[in-house]
């Protein structure tokens, strides 16, 4: 049962994108096979439709077309795309850009330390999961922050060599 909720609500929301987006008349994207010239397709459809965009990549080649005429661009696609050197045809398609909408929900006069929402280095106790599980919570609260520590990290499958400038100043305790 409740499978059958779930698959029904995705369904019902990919309807709803669906029906969200629109096809633009007439404009057309030709993916070309690999190895295709562009220019080559370019030049045969040139009584049938304006270039839009060459698209030469190492993982698309194709051309956006805008076909000239409406009434019979669904035969003049048919006619292309039977053509061994498209791979597929996709209609040019316009989708609608979010508007994202920022509401602050906290009560009026909360203000950024009240809410809970300031930065760990602000003070207060340190929840992050993972400080919690390696104990940096109780160093934070005893105020170690690590600020003037340096830490490396050295893998060498033969000795190490202290000489280098790089490990200047340093000794191996």
């Amino acid at each position: 049962m409740v499978r059958t909720s779930l698959v029904a609500s995705l369904l019902a929301a990919a309807a709803s994108s669906l029906a969200a987006k629109s096809v633009v008349p007439g404009a057309y994207i030709f993916e070309l096979e690999n190895g295709q010239d562009v220019s080559a397709f370019e030049q045969m459809m040139t009584g049938d439709g304006k270039p839009r965009m060459k698209l030469e990549y190492d993982l698309f080649t194709g051309l956006s077309v805008q076909l000239q005429d409406l009434k019979t661009a669904k035969q003049t696609v048919a006619k292309y795309a039977a053509m061994p050197a498209v791979k597929a045809v996709h209609p040019v398609t316009i989708y609608d850009i979010p508007d994202p909408k920022i509401e602050w929900i906290a009560q009026e006069g909360n203000t950024l330390e009240q809410s809970g929402l300031g930065s760990r280095a602000e003070g207060g106790p340190d929840t992050y999961s993972t400080h919690v599980m390696t104990q940096v919570d109780k160093l934070r609260a005893k105020g170690i922050t690590g600020k003037g520590i340096k830490v490396a990290v050295i893998f060498s499958r033969s000795r190490l060599r202290l000489e280098l400038p790089q490990l200047a100043g340093f000794a191996l305790d």
